[in-house]
């Protein structure tokens, strides 16, 4: 497939016109941001794209140049592609975006979230297109990463022609093409650019990948680029029919919050199955993705003893098992549970030990008498363990991890849920139940006083 400026604009507009693309290119103007680097790549996008600017219907075309300041060179790379663009006549924005890794994650990684992090919160609109240099070679190298790190379809994927980015879109639309090919369009146009010293670096797998292993395999198989993009379609169309799949089962599987399974429902599955349907629950939910490995503990969970609560806990996340249900969780903030606050009927809220805030306010239906609580020692805490209630409409007094046990209520929620003392009579567990003998027993405006949790 030749490089030229006609090709490469079918090529943009067929990819405006797919599917996933929420308008089309003739019917509406966008606005293009060239991820711009100054290298080969992004410097033959960024000329492409003013080649064929007079042909688009587009509101602003600009390119953004990110300095993470890893080289010692970025300030001078980002002059020159501040000429290029003066030459051009094409906007040029320059930001700055700190690339300080967090524990595990290397500078590289942190740069390229960063960067993607920046652009999205500019894509604020379903006509912004984020247009990336992204070529053949660049998707060979992706889907053999993959490969050597075990990934299933959704790794083996690779990268997306089109996808959706934040309100507007994120489009490869070089994707198809080898970077023998951008190289050429840059040297017959006379094009310059810079080159990164650490894309020589074979410490890293990508270097390595393209420097001491693609050259061998392209030598043996010419069509390699070819191959692996069809490889990667496949393996994305293989990816989206397992959503499919799970989308379904979740319906059968989802219990009254999005975050809880119902066990029954994923026994009735085969493993594959169960395992599909708990990654997409994890993300469907917007939690990070458990390895396989982790996966595994989680199927595991399954077939655990009706009284165990296992629990798998990864980065902040959580997957817990109570009686017939799996939870989604992240992990819960560290708070004093021997915290506790006098107070009296005239507030309105009260700042909690976690952080939540416990609102007062009266009630028509249901909560503690208002009149019986003037001038008593009101105080708020938390479960220390053998409180006893009686609710309103029992007879007797009950243990508190009894009441807990009729009410389903999970392990980990019961020592988070305020208590309500009138000195050391427990009188009301937060949205759960009213004790005697301060319980409202009429519906009264004037009387009742209620509680609510109001999480920060």
């Amino acid at each position: 497939m030749g490089l030229t400026p006609d090709s490469f604009y079918a090529r943009l507009k067929y990819l405006l016109e797919k599917p996933e693309s929420p308008q089309r290119l003739k019917d509406t103007p966008f606005e293009f941001i060239v991820a711009y680097s100054g290298g080969l790549d992004s410097v033959v996008l960024l000329y492409l794209m003013r080649s064929i600017q007079g042909k688009l219907p587009l509101s602003s075309l600009k390119a953004v140049y990110i300095d993470h300041g890893l080289q010692s060179e970025s300030k001078q790379w980002g002059q020159h592609c501040k000429l290029i663009c003066e030459r051009l006549k094409v906007t040029f924005d320059s930001v700055i975006l700190n690339a300080t890794a967090n524990k595990g994650e290397s500078p590289e990684d942190s740069a390229r979230k960063t960067r993607y992090d920046y652009f999205k919160q500019h894509c604020v609109q379903k006509l912004t297109v984020l247009l990336t240099a992204h070529h053949a070679d660049d998707q060979t190298e992706t889907l053999l990463l993959q490969l050597l790190r075990g990934s299933g379809p959704k790794g083996l994927a690779s990268m997306p022609n089109v996808t959706q980015f934040g309100q507007g879109q994120h489009l490869r639309p070089l994707l198809k093409y080898d970077r023998a090919l951008l190289k050429q369009y840059a040297t017959s146009n006379g094009l310059s650019w810079v080159d990164d010293p650490s894309n020589a670096d074979t410490g890293f797998d990508r270097n390595f990948l393209r420097h001491k292993v693609l050259p061998v395999l392209t030598k043996r198989w010419p069509s390699l680029n070819k191959t692996t993009y069809r490889s990667a379609k496949l393996a994305a169309e293989a990816d989206a029919l397992l959503v499919d799949l799970a989308s379904i089962d979740y319906e059968h599987a989802k219990s009254s919050q999005d975050n809880i399974l119902e066990i029954s429902a994923l026994k009735q599955l085969s493993t594959a199955r169960a395992r599909n349907l708990i990654r997409y629950w994890i993300k469907y939910n917007g939690f990070s993705i458990p390895s396989y490995a982790q996966t595994e503990e989680i199927l595991n969970m399954l077939t655990a003893r009706i009284d165990a609560t296992p629990l798998l806990a990864w980065n902040e996340n959580q997957v817990r098992r109570f009686r017939s249900k799996l939870y989604l969780l992240k992990a819960p903030k560290k708070f004093d549970t021997n915290w506790q606050v006098s107070f009296d009927v005239s507030q309105d809220r009260i700042l909690l030990a976690d952080n939540s805030s416990l609102l007062l306010s009266h009630t028509v239906s249901e909560g503690l008498d208002f009149a019986e609580l003037r001038g008593k020692n009101l105080v708020v805490k938390y479960r220390r363990g053998g409180e006893t209630c009686t609710p309103l409409g029992r007879k007797h007094r009950h243990r508190l991890k009894k009441l807990f046990n009729e009410a389903d209520i999970p392990p980990w929620e019961r020592d988070r849920i305020p208590l309500i003392f009138v000195d050391d009579l427990l009188v009301a567990v937060v949205g759960m139940w009213y004790c005697e003998p301060y319980a409202l027993k009429k519906v009264d405006i004037e009387k009742g006083l209620s509680f609510k949790v109001l999480f920060n």
